[in-house]
């Protein structure tokens, strides 16, 4: 099981929150942990994603 779907089973169980947001806000927490500030740029280039980085 990887990182992802580990934290968002356990954040499920915790909050009522529906898929999408939980999805959203899992994504969000382990990009926090990677970069380890609250840089928006920086939080933006640790998402996976197709997007150029200069449009993030």
């Amino acid at each position: 099981m990887n990182k992802i779907s580990e934290l968002k089973r356990t954040l499920c169980e915790n909050l009522p929150w529906n898929k999408a947001r939980l999805d959203c806000f899992t994504r969000l927490l382990l990009a926090l942990f990677v970069v380890r500030t609250v840089n928006l740029s920086e939080i933006a280039v640790a998402f996976a994603s197709k997007a150029e980085v200069s449009s993030r």
